[in-house]
């Protein structure tokens, strides 16, 4: 019995020394930032290259803050499209997610739900209007 609880904590002992190397590795990677001026890569190797006063230009494009509000935004847009009734996903499904090369117009998609297309615009104006406040709803929870 002794070798069997002997081996339980050689694992633990093995994953917790992976973990602590993992972690370690983690706190090592650098951090780029693009320096435009003359089409170059610089490499940042600590925070207080970041904080360096010949810094002109930021890229913002990899700020954690907007991935964060891009992630929550999608999360918020995913939950609002599955609150949907199955006609309005459709309508949203035919009008930004086609499958065909020539968009078709708001003629041809009314006539496949048999309404004209004044009707199909308005319900497709009331659809995104729903779709708007579901994810104003939605996007405060995130």
């Amino acid at each position: 019995m002794t070798n069997n609880s002997n081996n339980a904590d050689d694992k633990q002992l093995i994953l917790l020394k992976a973990y602590k190397r993992q972690t370690a590795r983690q706190e090592k990677y650098l951090l780029f930032e693009k320096d435009y001026r003359s089409n170059k890569c610089r490499s940042i190797l600590s925070l207080d290259d970041i904080n360096d006063k010949n810094i002109n230009q930021v890229d913002n494009s990899a700020d954690i803050n907007s991935v964060i509000n891009k992630n929550n935004l999608h999360k918020a847009l995913m939950t609002a499209l599955q609150e949907l009734s199955v006609i309005e996903r459709q309508i949203i499904d035919e009008c930004f997610f086609y499958e065909d090369v020539k968009r078709k117009t708001y003629q041809e998609l009314g006539k496949k739900h048999n309404i004209s297309r004044q009707v199909y615009v308005r319900k497709l104006n009331r659809t995104l209007s729903k779709l708007r406040q579901l994810i104003e709803q939605h996007f405060d929870e995130f």
